[in-house]
């Protein structure tokens, strides 16, 4: 019995025990509770920022055209800029729409604003309206 006993003691066991299997699987589902809300909130971050990015290019291809015509009466929708080429083609919210973005006249001639409707499912932000500039 003493011979088996030592023999087995020198014998090297390779492989995990079971517990220690489920104390790494225990770590990892704990790691991975913490880390899936965080990446939810990035991916909700970056949506809105895609809309204040596009909007910001909607902005610059106004003001492009406004500089180039100064006869320029009124400020052009978003198919209009696509269609004279200021835009190649027009900027998809977040949500995955075209129809959200608005180029609305400033109370003074030539000032607007560019404003997009939130999809609350799709991006993760407020209902409502935002405008650029602010």
């Amino acid at each position: 019995m003493y011979n088996y006993l030592t023999k087995r003691l020198k014998k090297k066991n390779r492989g995990f025990t079971l517990i220690e299997v489920i104390v790494v699987i225990g770590i990892l589902a704990i790691l991975s509770a913490l880390a899936i809300p965080a990446v939810g909130g990035y991916i909700g971050r970056a949506k809105a920022q895609t809309n204040i990015a596009n909007a910001k290019v909607i902005y610059n291809a106004e003001s492009a055209y406004l500089a180039s015509d100064p006869a320029a009466i009124a400020v052009k929708t978003v198919a209009e800029l696509v269609t004279d080429k200021y835009l190649d083609k027009a900027p998809l919210t977040s949500a995955g729409g075209t129809a959200g973005y608005t180029v609305t006249p400033g109370t003074t001639f030539p000032a607007f604003t560019v404003t997009w409707t939130s999809d609350t499912t799709a991006t993760g932000e407020a209902a409502g309206t935002s405008v650029y500039p602010k």
